[in-house]
């Protein structure tokens, strides 16, 4: 379509609501208050209104009746998809908890004809463009970033309430029909207000969101990990609902010595007023564990020092030699 036309969206579904059973009544109606319908599937007994489209009254419906139809309504809005949504969560014992979220984001209305012009652009006319995205964090996150493969994005705003920090993203540019752009957000979470002992020996539990926060946009490739302190073990998961894979990798991080035990879900059609559940992770991590990054740093330090001491010395060996006349 071209820039100052006005997107149509085409709605497949069926006109009766398909029982096992005779039904006496039924009627289906389709709501299009927003922008009104403009075409939809004529059948006996169809009425279509500017705001809905009404099958039905049928009578004596029956068992398994069903009839195709379609409704062809405008669509002045936006209709942003994220395509993959990767949700990282890094844990550590002595600093505080890392999410990461990375982010691929199409806008899933007809693509756009020939060129873009700044000059034709009007944000007032054309209201189907992504220029804005708002979502909902943890009111006691801290470091909070918007970047993308550039570098640091200006266009971002977050106020801090008292149950929620709000945090409004606007794109480099503005998503047309067809574009997709892609971008990192991320914050650090206060460890003291997430890990909890259980009560057993050594033993630690974590309860984070697994859903991205974005309301009323699907992903359609979803996945969530969580990377757990070195020495880590009998891990124990406890997920809200089914997932379509659970791996577990060893990555390394800074000072790491035996690498760290990461938890990678993978989910499709993920929304976050479905999916807003909390994903609890328990695992023991041993008290030696927590003397493996300061034993580390003293080796470093030493061997460091160690290196030093022996240039030092090579220095004042080759200055203090007599010269030859």
């Amino acid at each position: 379509m071209k820039m100052h036309e006005t997107p149509k969206l085409r709605i497949i579904d069926d006109a009766y609501y398909i029982s096992l059973y005779e039904t006496e009544k039924m009627k289906s109606t389709f709501e299009c208050s927003e922008c009104g319908s403009l075409k939809a599937t004529e059948i006996e007994g169809a009425e279509a209104r500017t705001k809905n489209v009404r099958y039905g009254t049928f009578k004596n419906v029956q068992p398994l009746t069903s009839e195709a139809i379609y409704i062809l309504i405008n669509i002045d809005a936006p209709q942003p998809l994220f395509s993959s949504v990767k949700r990282a969560i890094t844990i550590s014992h002595w600093s505080s908890i890392d999410v990461e979220e990375e982010y691929r984001l199409k806008n899933n209305i007809p693509a756009l004809a020939g060129g873009f012009s700044r000059v034709a652009y009007n944000p007032h006319t054309i209201k189907y463009a992504v220029t804005e995205l708002d979502c909902e964090l943890p009111v006691d996150i801290t470091e909070l970033y918007y970047t993308d493969e550039i570098g640091n994005i200006t266009t971002s705003n977050a106020y801090r309430g008292s149950e929620n920090v709000e945090f409004t993203i606007q794109p480099r540019f503005p998503v047309m029909g067809g574009w997709k752009t892609y971008w990192q957000q991320g914050y650090k979470l206060p460890k003291d207000s997430y890990i909890k002992e259980t009560g057993n020996p050594e033993e630690y539990e974590v309860s984070l969101s697994f859903s991205h926060p974005y309301d009323d946009i699907i992903a359609q490739d979803f996945e969530f990990s969580i990377t757990l302190p070195e020495g880590a073990t009998d891990t124990k998961i406890d997920i809200p609902f089914e997932m379509q894979s659970i791996e577990n990798e060893t990555v390394f991080r800074y000072l790491d010595l035996f690498g760290r035990q990461k938890i990678v879900m993978k989910r499709r059609n993920i929304l976050e007023r479905v999916h807003d559940k909390s994903v609890k992770v328990t695992y023991r991590l041993p008290q030696s564990s927590h003397l493996i990054k300061p034993v580390i740093v003293v080796v470093y330090m030493f061997i460091l020092l160690f290196f030093l001491q022996q240039i030092w010395r090579c220095a004042s060996d080759s200055g203090s030699k007599p010269k030859r006349e």
